[in-house]
């Protein structure tokens, strides 16, 4: 016989884990969250700490015939595409400033001067280093991170 409290404890254990889909996997896109040194540990404990407040404001419930299923599938598919995606666009200005540095040193001759991308691994000119690190202090200086993690709990009510 189970208790009274503990009849619903699985199903609420799998609405946190899918709660946790969508951050964590904004997390991996996002270019200072998803970097290799940051730990995986703090990113799944983000995801936590934002998935399942961010999910019971919204209600969240699981498709009737499970996550094992067609419309659960879906339902964890849609979930990555759009944390991916809140990922990807913060993504995308961070490498336009890596780009805008190697047209810029290469047009001032400075091309040949690389360094190693930590972010990457590849290498890249040192003024593209430079702009992409001077984007990421003005990324955390403007409280990018914060407006990430509002964007991120805000798109359980418009997506929910």
């Amino acid at each position: 016989m189970i208790p009274a409290g503990l009849q619903n404890v699985e199903g609420q254990l799998l609405v946190w884990m899918v709660a946790m889909i969508r951050p964590g996997a904004a997390f991996v896109a996002a270019p200072m969250f998803g970097a290799q040194a940051v730990p995986v540990q703090l990113r799944l404990v983000l995801a936590l700490a934002i998935g399942i407040p961010s999910a019971s404001m919204a209600n969240m419930t699981l498709p009737a015939a499970g996550i094992i299923s067609v419309p659960g599938f879906f339902m964890i598919a849609a979930e990555v595409l759009a944390g991916l995606a809140m990922g990807f666009v913060i993504q995308i200005a961070f490498a336009a400033s890596l780009v805008a540095g190697e047209a810029i040193s290469n047009a001032m001759g400075l091309g040949f001067a690389s360094m190693a991308d930590p972010a990457s691994g590849q290498s890249s000119p040192a003024v593209g280093q430079f702009l992409s690190m001077l984007a990421m202090f003005l990324f955390l200086a403007a409280d990018g991170h914060l407006a990430l993690i509002a964007i991120i709990a805000e798109s359980y009510r418009t997506l929910p």
